[in-house]
């Protein structure tokens, strides 16, 4: 078992990891932490238990944190994301536990009054979960100890805190007959009557989104063993992270990849700064409302984060700014005329059609990528002006891991739906015609 404890000191948050004999804390480094976030972020929790001061929860692999309540309540810092997104996990977990209870002892069939009746006190728990996660320091909707506290808050033995209280099971009347909220815990019926299927489903299972159409694109580029290498080299670098927020805001990770190792400086013992080559002035107070994606498309959700002068210098800060701008590019543009534009600027096809005389929507659009490249390098060239990478689309997919020769294919989601890009190798630098 991993145990890790999650605190919060002077306003700052503090990560620990608990040595195998439960006595001594190690605290951990930011690239661990992120780890470690993005791990227990991506694995199912199977047991929770809240408590005043701190909550206990249990991961998949073996992986155990203790989290301080007060640590969810804060907003000013780059891991405020992961503890909002942990804060709906741990809600999400709460309700299904307690739907899951209700079912198990649903076995007998009951009328359909009662079945109603039972849905309602699901939703009114769950409502009173939040309220109970509110009162002990969690916020919804919002990413060293000393030695004398350690020893007073944890215990010798086990090294996790005791500071918790027994949980009180309010009670609910449902005809005549009594159901603990808390533990849920429902008496047998003594009618059988049969319900609707309807009526027996309380969840409804979402359907994996298959893509809704296909955009086919060919270029002309050589996949080098050099260029390959820098796939590697920064996907082991950062590619947790750049991995993370890919798939969380509906990115394909491995264009993604792709775009960072085109545009990040050479790591130089173990460092690199601004990975994602973002210009500070134009970035700092700017804010992000990026759409939130899983396997089955949309979730209704967005995250939302302001960047800042100090968090557009981590690591971190700088991959998410950099994938939140080109996740507003992809679902205004295109996935590939976004990733154009990531290089180019969105205002450099506006300049183009202006100076040509032609209507800019006639150039917005996946299949309209290749000539919306033209007419941009066109336009520069006309007025002899150098301006960012002409080739820029080509150079992405030569950092793809794929063999020289083969064709490329890109899935993702824009706008909700999911789009899938066929990228085809042709020999000679593909013009628009």
């Amino acid at each position: 078992m991993l145990n890790f404890y999650f605190t919060l000191e002077n306003g700052n948050r503090h990560f620990y990891a608990i040595t195998s004999d439960s006595k001594g804390y190690l605290e951990l480094r930011d690239n661990r932490i992120i780890v470690i976030l993005n791990k227990i972020g991506s694995i199912k929790i199977t047991s929770l238990n809240i408590g005043d001061n701190n909550t206990e929860v249990t991961f998949e692999k073996g992986i155990k944190v203790i989290f301080n309540n007060n640590i969810f309540g804060i907003n000013h810092d780059h891991y405020d994301n992961y503890f909002k997104g942990m804060e709906e996990k741990l809600l999400a977990f709460k309700e299904e536990e307690q739907i899951a209870k209700l079912k198990a002892r649903r076995d007998r069939r009951i009328n359909r009054e009662r079945c109603k009746k039972i849905k309602t006190l699901i939703i009114n728990s769950s409502l009173g979960l939040s309220l109970v996660l509110g009162s002990v320091g969690f916020t919804k909707l919002s990413p060293s100890l000393g030695s004398d506290k350690k020893d007073k808050d944890l215990d010798k033995d086990s090294g996790i805190s005791l500071e918790t209280t027994t949980r009180t099971r309010d009670t609910a009347l449902i005809n005549g007959e009594e159901y603990e909220v808390d533990g849920l815990d429902v008496e047998e019926e003594s009618e059988e009557q049969e319900v609707t299927q309807e009526e027996q489903e309380t969840i409804t299972p979402r359907i994996i989104e298959e893509p809704t159409h296909t955009v086919s694109i060919d270029l002309s580029f050589t996949s080098l063993r050099d260029e390959v290498s820098r796939y590697s080299e920064t996907d082991k670098f950062c590619g947790e992270l750049i991995r993370y927020y890919s798939k969380r805001w509906g990115l394909s990770p491995e264009l993604a990849i792709a775009q960072i190792s085109q545009e990040r400086p050479d790591i130089k013992n173990g460092e690199c700064d601004n990975v994602c080559q973002l210009k500070g002035q134009f970035y700092e107070n700017r804010s992000f409302k990026v759409p939130v994606y899983d396997d089955t498309g949309f979730t209704g959700t967005y995250d939302e984060f302001t960047v800042t002068s100090s968090s557009i210098n981590t690591l971190e800060g700088n991959i998410m700014a950099g994938l939140a701008t080109y996740a507003e590019l992809r679902d205004q543009y295109g996935i590939m005329e976004g990733l154009f534009f990531y290089n180019q600027g969105p205002y450099a096809i506006n300049l183009a059609c202006e100076y040509y005389g032609l209507n800019v929507d006639d150039y917005i659009g996946d299949e309209k990528t290749i000539a919306a490249r033209d007419l941009i390098v066109n336009y520069y060239k006309a007025n002899g002006k150098n301006h960012g990478d002409p080739l820029y689309l080509e150079h992405v997919m030569a950092r793809f891991p794929v063999n020289d020769g083969e064709n490329i294919n890109i899935s993702c989601y824009r706008n909700g739906e999911k789009e899938e890009i066929a990228i085809n190798r042709i020999l000679e630098y593909n013009m628009s015609r």
